[in-house]
Formats: structure tokens, C-alpha cells, sequence
């Protein structure tokens, strides 16, 4: 990094530190002469015009991202094989999502679906083999997987149902999540 390059950086942060100074202060006066309900207002105001930017800044990049799909002529196929890979696909309430859990065949190992993409299913992708094969559950189980549910947040997490209820399951529970959603074999 050259000298005016680290220049840049120090005075933009020596900038931000300054911005969120005067932002400091102008919120402890704020809280000490206005009255609450007026604070509130003022609140939910900049909260609606902060969603409004993020709006449109998403709308903006959106209109690029089309502008070049159209301009490459690249296929909805080809885009969503390389936001898999990249692994840049997002739903918009993705933690309560569940994801299919794999298994392979040869070693036995699973992938819960999370992160990137294991070697072994890279490698069957890469054949032409059809992964969707691999998914554990409905017609797929034998005889000998038995039923384990699993922490979405912590996929490692896992509960044979024997025994006292682990505390994510428990919380889970009580906001109504469906538990059978969650349910892999082992």
C-alpha cells in the first residue's frame, strides 16, 4: 500500500470517527431537550428514510445486474449455477428455511446443505449425476437410519428424541416452529 494510499485511509477513518462524534452528541442533546414522543417520531422517520435508500440502492444495483444479463445474454440457468457456486443465494427468511441434508453414498458423510458445496457432491455435479439422488429423507431412508433432529442455527447440534429436550428444541417449540422439518437420518 503506498503512502498516499494509507493517507486516504487514515482521513476517511479520522472522518467516520468525527461524523459518529457529532452524531453522539447530537443525540445526547436530542435526549436531554426533546420530549419523548417527539424522539420517537423523529425515530421511526429516519429508520423509513434509511429503508427507503437501502431500497433503492438494491433497485439500482438490480437495474445493473439486468443491464448486464441482458447485454451477455447470460441464461437464468447459468446465474443461479453461479450464485450456487459463489454461494451468494438468499431467501428472505433464510434461517427458518430447511435445507435438504446429503449423503454420500461411499463414505457416508453428510452436508446439511450450509456453506460450500462438499468435494464429493462437486465431483458427482461435475459427472452429470443427479444429486437430488443423494438427499436423506421420505423414500430415500432405509431401514437402519433412524430420525435425529437437528439445531438449524448449530446444524451440529442434534437430538435423537430419547431423553430430555435440548433448550433449542424446546425454544423452537415454543415459537412454533415445526421440529419434522428438521429432521435428518442417521
Amino acid at each position: 500500500m503506498n503512502t498516499e494510499t494509507k493517507t486516504e485511509a487514515q482521513s476517511t477513518k479520522l472522518t467516520d470517527a468525527a461524523k459518529n462524534q457529532n452524531l453522539r452528541e447530537i443525540a445526547h442533546n436530542l435526549s436531554n431537550d426533546v420530549p419523548l414522543e417527539v424522539l420517537t417520531k423523529m425515530l421511526l422517520d429516519a429508520n423509513t428514510e434509511l429503508n427507503k435508500r437501502l431500497g433503492s440502492e438494491k433497485k439500482v444495483v438490480l437495474d445493473e445486474i439486468c443491464a448486464l444479463v441482458k447485454k451477455h445474454k447470460i441464461s437464468l440457468e447459468d446465474i443461479t449455477k453461479a450464485l450456487e457456486k459463489n454461494d451468494a443465494l438468499f431467501r428472505a427468511n433464510d434461517a427458518l428455511k430447511a435445507r435438504n441434508m446429503y449423503r454420500d453414498p461411499e463414505s457416508g458423510n453428510f452436508w446439511n446443505g450450509v456453506g460450500r458445496k462438499p468435494n464429493w457432491l462437486v465431483r458427482y455435479e461435475e459427472n452429470g449425476v443427479d444429486t437430488t439422488q443423494f438427499v436423506i429423507g421420505g423414500n430415500q431412508l432405509s431401514s437402519n437410519l433412524t430420525p435425529h433432529f437437528y439445531n438449524p442455527k448449530k446444524p451440529q447440534q442434534r437430538w435423537n428424541g430419547y431423553g430430555r429436550k435440548p433448550e433449542w428444541f424446546i425454544k423452537m417449540k415454543d415459537k412454533g416452529i415445526d421440529a419434522e422439518s428438521f429432521v435428518i437420518y442417521l
